[in-house]
């Protein structure tokens, strides 16, 4: 599990995991969700499931920051992505091909 925050309008792009189902639940605010060809709102308090190998993108709707509690199942290969991630970015080498080829490592595929 992993929290969030998107600032007003913030968000992530088009995107696909290969290895774990999410669930994602509002803490606080809203979140938009792309799911595949259907578009989503949750609100305060709601649940969304975002399954394996179905593209999605996450974005907070509202003028006001939003927070946000993910559960990655099965875990093992999202908290690892999100650490070497953050030692790329801590060692000067995160530019765009090394951040794709860390997901696609990870299972996440960027589609945008």
């Amino acid at each position: 599990m992993f929290d969030s925050e998107f600032g007003p309008g913030d968000g992530n792009k088009l995107h696909v995991h290969r290895f774990e189902d999410e669930l994602a639940y509002v803490l606080e605010g809203a979140l938009e969700i792309q799911l595949a060809d259907h578009q989503l709102k949750v609100t305060e308090g709601g649940i969304a499931y975002l399954p394996k190998n179905i593209p999605h993108a996450l974005r907070n709707p509202l003028g006001t920051p939003s927070k946000y509690l993910f559960a990655a199942i099965p875990g093992g290969y999202i908290e690892h992505w999100f650490e070497a991630v953050q030692a790329a970015r801590e060692g000067g080498d995160l530019d765009d091909a090394a951040y794709r080829e860390l997901s696609l490592k990870y299972g996440i595929e960027w589609l945008e």
